[in-house]
């Protein structure tokens, strides 16, 4: 979809999260893996502990500093995936810049981006997180192994696409087996609803 793809990362990532409560209900579980002894930590938490109010508008905005301008517009999900294919963190990085900074001017005139002073492309950075904070939102874990503490992203496109595709396997697994025990359709099989299938499948599996 060009509009998705085309909204802010925070943006977008509020979508789906809300789109993986209607689909899966409001309680996540996910693994983690501990920074400190690498042991796999479960990770339990709501939808609702991922959303983040949006900070204000998706902009364009704007920095200055010293006579010095900057106008810039949020990261989406075709930038990302351009800098996806850099070499590396700053190849990455130069590749948002390009994409994201819509102008640098100073007192003379229209700048390049490389021109432009360090703090004010850091100062942009840092109103660009600010701006947008559900595109980095993080939830605090605990590992029992060696009590270690730390904050977890959760990345909501590919985390949300996965359970998609693994729920999807599932109704295949569940109309499979309903049809083989009862001889139903696959639009009879539907027509129950989930409870129903749920309850169809346990008296399956007792036999």
């Amino acid at each position: 979809m060009a509009g998705m793809a085309e909204l802010p990362i925070g943006r977008r990532d509020a979508r789906l999260l809300e789109l993986r409560r209607r689909l899966f209900g409001e309680s996540i579980s996910a693994l983690a893996r501990c920074p400190s002894c690498g042991v796999t930590v479960e990770v339990g938490f709501q939808v609702s502990d991922m959303v983040i109010p949006p900070a204000g508008d998706d902009g364009p905005h704007e920095v200055r500093r010293e006579g010095w301008g900057l106008e810039f517009r949020l990261p989406n999900s075709r930038d990302m995936m351009a800098a996806a294919s850099a070499a590396g963190t700053d190849e990455a990085r130069a590749i948002l810049l390009d994409r994201c900074v819509l102008s640098v001017t100073d007192g003379s005139g229209d700048r390049r981006i490389g021109e432009a002073p360090a703090e004010l492309v850091q100062l942009m950075e840092e109103r660009m997180a600010a701006a947008d904070p559900q595109a980095d939102a993080r939830i605090a874990v605990d590992c029992a192994a060696c009590d270690a503490t730390w904050e977890a992203s959760l990345e909501a496109d590919s985390f949300v696409t996965a359970e998609v595709f693994a729920g999807a396997n599932r109704l295949l697994e569940e109309i499979h087996v309903l049809a083989r025990s009862y001889g139903w359709t696959e639009a009879e099989i539907l027509g129950l609803g989930p409870r129903r299938r749920e309850a169809y499948l346990a008296l399956v599996a007792a036999g």
